[in-house]
């Protein structure tokens, strides 16, 4: 997996008194992290399990929502009831398969922003939400947001091109 660490760290600060004060500030904000999908990526599950394992440790409560176009589809349920759609485990994470969800979200002017505060109804509790989606996708839903994407990529060229192609987008 790629990430560039030089220009954030989406675990944040975890040293000391400032990891303290920011999770005492932070409580209430939620963190919002894109991941971007890759194609050669087969392992995904377990790139989704390790985040939300790593942000359990670091004491955050982390939503998955797994909204690329190759991941399961949100229950028909989700049109009552996204919360209802919502999976615990691991204690404090949570998922939610979301493939088809970006695109129910898209308004009048392309944006699918609202999807985000969907998302935030739906699990209340979660304080770190990671959206896995297509670059295409991710670019709807953060469109009115600055947001620095999390890659993840093999060791092939074609990998490193999407992944590449995607922080792009």
């Amino acid at each position: 997996m790629l990430c560039n660490v030089a220009e954030a760290d989406p675990f944040g600060p975890v040293g000391g008194a400032h990891f303290q004060a920011s999770k005492v500030a932070s409580s209430h904000a939620v963190r919002f992290v894109p991941l971007v999908a890759n194609s050669q990526v087969l392992c995904v599950d377990e790139v989704l399990e390790s985040l939300a394992s790593a942000w359990v440790a670091l004491g955050r409560n982390p939503l998955i929502v797994d909204a690329a176009s190759t991941s399961p589809h949100v229950s028909a349920t989700s049109a009552l009831d996204l919360g209802a759609c919502v999976q615990t485990f691991a204690g404090s994470a949570a998922y939610l398969a979301a493939g088809d969800l970006p695109r129910r979200h898209v308004d009048t002017h392309g944006s699918a922003a609202r999807m985000l505060t969907e998302l935030q109804r739906a699990a209340p509790h979660a304080d770190t939400i990671v959206v896995h989606a297509d670059a295409t996708d991710l670019a709807r839903i953060f469109k009115h947001r600055q947001a620095q994407p999390l890659l993840m990529a093999v060791d092939e060229p074609e990998s490193l091109k999407q992944a590449y192609a995607g922080w792009k987008w």
